[in-house]
């Protein structure tokens, strides 16, 4: 679970650094821009189809990290 948040927010950050806004994104993925807005707003998560067009559009690798690094 603490992966996904850290997936999550660093997505939710890639998005507001991009400056596009959601509407554009929504009409380039095919992503509902009121589930975008929910997902902006940490009101609920996406669906992993969804992130993958959303890194794939913003040209970013999203990564968890090795949560077993440092043990």
């Amino acid at each position: 679970m603490a992966q996904e948040h850290r997936i999550t927010a660093q997505l939710r950050k890639l998005i507001k650094e991009s400056g596009m806004t959601q509407y554009r994104i929504g009409k380039m993925t095919g992503i509902d821009k009121a589930t975008l807005s929910r997902f902006m707003s940490g009101d609920r998560g996406m669906h992993l189809d969804n992130i993958d067009a959303i890194a794939e559009l913003l040209k970013v690798k999203l990564t968890a990290g090795d949560s077993r690094k440092g043990r």
